[in-house]
């Protein structure tokens, strides 16, 4: 069973791969916001990040996955987008 931390501020699209991973077994923590999503790394490592790029309405998923990289080299990072336009 693996700690897995869903960063994205979708909460339809938190819920149902929250629903997914739990369904397999895995612990799941969620954070709608890259503050919330750097606090909750820093709280307790989680095994892998699953985290949406365009989150806060920008790239800010851009800059905590740097930031992420450079405080947790070793931390699995998986990055998402639907980008429409």
């Amino acid at each position: 069973m693996a700690h897995i931390l869903l960063v994205d501020d979708d909460a339809d699209l938190v819920a149902r791969n929250t629903a997914a991973l739990e369904a397999d077994g895995h612990a799941v923590a969620t954070a709608s916001t890259t503050a919330e999503g750097l606090d909750a790394v820093r709280r307790g490592a989680p095994d892998v990040v699953v985290l949406e790029a365009m989150l806060d309405g920008a790239m800010a998923g851009f800059d905590l996955a740097r930031t992420l990289a450079r405080d947790f080299p070793t931390l699995p990072l998986i990055m998402l987008s639907r980008v429409d336009e």
